[in-house]
């Protein structure tokens, strides 16, 4: 199994050395595709390893274009994409062929798209970009930012082995606001498309009409989600935190039992506690045992790795704090 590690970079000098180093002895081809640095980045990389292939590409508004022409151009049908300001971590090196071996002699393997764990400098994990596929004449990214890959029949897998660190992006309030206006031009391309609302969502203002009108645009989708659009679920959940900061428990219960029927993980089942124990303390009706037990059972309950929207862990410990409180008063 050969594996070509695609990556572009602009002006990423100050860490496309330390993102170089940390596959360099894991992938068999590294193919950069530069648009337009001029900090020396490519003068760094040049020197660093015979692995290393060079492309120039002149792209300022479709990002999926330039992650096409790399899957074109790379010489191996197994890509892993990884961005410059980031790295594979030390632990994973040891592993990561050998975590990718059983995908390669699957009868399926042109099927996979592999989601990495994926490690901000702030301590935050997702698994939500699929970072490693086996390329075939279906494969192709889709989207001017924050773009994705799209296959024939994917089988989407979670590798809890292969870690990727992210620091934060240099020029980060130029980057956001590039990405925010290509993000806009993408939703009046594609204004039936959710993916693209999902991602729009944290620009907006809490309790805004257009938050509101994002909401409206999910919440009424029918369960369970499609299989590669777990998007879907993570603004569920974010509609539901603002049912319960509004403090409309009810509404939020009413959408949790419904998720619950075909997620029921611990991001589900822990906001299900929440809104149950709101619900007792408004009502001074508390069974504390009950509700330990369904705290207890929430905190039992397996991860969904596609979540990113975990319930706030000072809301839970807070909660669990005026249930004490309550409590004794009764």
């Amino acid at each position: 199994m050969k594996i070509s590690a695609l990556i572009v970079t602009h002006n990423d000098a100050s860490s496309i050395m330390r993102c170089l180093s940390s596959i360099e002895q894991v992938v068999d081809e590294i193919l950069i595709v530069d648009l337009g640095s001029n900090d020396g980045t490519i003068e760094i990389a040049k020197g660093f390893s015979p692995k290393i292939s060079f492309f120039h590409h002149k792209c300022e508004d479709e990002m999926s274009r330039v992650r096409n022409f790399m899957v074109q151009n790379a010489k191996y049908d197994w890509c892993f994409v990884l961005h410059a300001n980031e790295y594979l971590n030390p632990s994973s090196k040891d592993v990561f062929r050998s975590s990718l071996r059983e995908f390669s002699h699957s009868l399926n393997r042109l099927r996979y798209v592999i989601h990495c764990k994926t490690i901000s400098v702030a301590g935050e994990a997702n698994y939500e970009d699929a970072r490693i596929f086996c390329r075939d004449i279906s494969t192709k990214f889709l989207g001017r930012v924050h773009e994705y890959i799209e296959k024939l029949d994917p089988i989407q897998v979670f590798s809890h082995d292969i870690c990727i660190i992210r620091d934060e992006e240099t020029n980060n309030k130029i980057n956001q606001s590039r990405k925010l206006s290509l993000l806009m031009r993408q939703i009046e391309e594609d204004p039936d498309n959710l993916r693209w609302f999902y991602y729009f969502l944290p620009s907006v203002e809490n309790e805004s009409k257009e938050q509101a009108r994002i909401f409206d645009r999910f919440k009424n989708a029918d369960l369970p989600y499609p299989r590669t659009s777990e998007f879907y679920l993570n603004v569920n959940l974010c509609y539901i935190r603002y049912l319960i900061n509004t403090e409309n428990y009810t509404y939020a219960l009413y959408f949790i039992r419904k998720l619950l029927r075909y997620y029921d993980s611990i991001e589900v089942a822990m906001l299900n506690f929440l809104v149950e124990a709101e619900i007792s303390i408004a009502d001074r009706n508390i069974n504390y045992d009950r509700l330990l037990k369904l705290y207890d059972e929430a905190k039992s309950k397996p991860h969904n790795p596609m979540i990113t929207e975990m319930p706030p862990t000072d809301m839970i410990y807070s909660t669990l704090d005026n249930l004490k409180i309550n409590q004794r008063k009764i």
